[in-house]
């Protein structure tokens, strides 16, 4: 994988109407540990609330450098690294092409899955809306030991979209669009086959932000040919 550190990453861009732009307004950080006895990681999620097909994925690199992971399901990852200190300070993110590659999302594997509604879950006294996203087939589940995903949202977070990390999960979501909008404060993998654990993803902060992530409509693979984009 080639490693590419930003450097100074406020947007000087002379024709920023030759560029594709993406707008956060939330970060959600979240304590993500894997089975138990896993070390726990620190996930920052820039999402936009009234768009959940993209988000910004920032985790630790060292101790002066974090890890930038940025995601359109609708074509476009990039994954750069980048010092701490310019990445809190900066509202404004440019990656070069060289660094964006076509990211196919797994939609063929959304008919296998299904969301579905469950009883509120209840959390120190208050009311959580849970839902799970689950294979559709009982033997393909028991056959593979598939895990199921559940999500324990928050009902005052109505104003953003379901937050979705995996892409079999949000596209399922476009094509049910039958769960409540809101952020996870607990997120988990566990399977009824053999009772285990396999992540767990837990909300500890969540504020609104306002910055912005440009990358040129060059090597936009959500809307020009992909083909054509490789072949230059």
């Amino acid at each position: 994988m080639r490693i590419f550190f930003l450097g100074l990453f406020f947007v000087f861009s002379s024709s920023v109407l030759s560029q594709k732009i993406y707008y956060f307004d939330y970060v959600l950080v979240y304590d993500l540990q894997g089975e138990k006895g896993d070390s726990v990681v620190k996930e920052f999620f820039y999402t936009n609330s009234k768009d959940n097909s993209y988000k910004l994925r920032v985790i630790e690199k060292d101790s002066l450098n974090f890890k930038l992971d940025f995601l359109d399901f609708m074509g476009n990852h990039a994954v750069v690294y980048l010092s701490k200190a310019d990445f809190f300070k900066a509202e404004s993110i440019t990656i070069p092409c060289k660094f964006i590659s076509h990211y196919q999302t797994h939609e063929i594997q959304s008919k296998n899955y299904d969301f579905l509604n469950l009883k509120d879950t209840v959390i120190d006294d208050v009311s959580y809306y849970h839902y799970v996203l689950k294979s559709n087939s009982l033997e393909r589940e028991k056959k593979k030991k598939l895990a199921k995903a559940h999500y324990i949202i928050d009902k005052n977070s109505s104003f953003h979209l379901p937050f979705l990390i995996e892409d079999t999960a949000f596209e399922e979501w476009k094509v049910e669009r039958n769960i409540p909008n809101g952020i996870p404060v607990l997120e988990f993998l566990a399977s009824s086959v053999d009772k285990k654990f396999y992540m767990t993803r837990k909300l500890i902060l969540k504020e609104s932000v306002a910055k912005q992530l440009y990358i040129s409509k060059d090597c936009d693979y959500s809307q020009i040919d992909v083909k054509r984009i490789k072949n230059k």
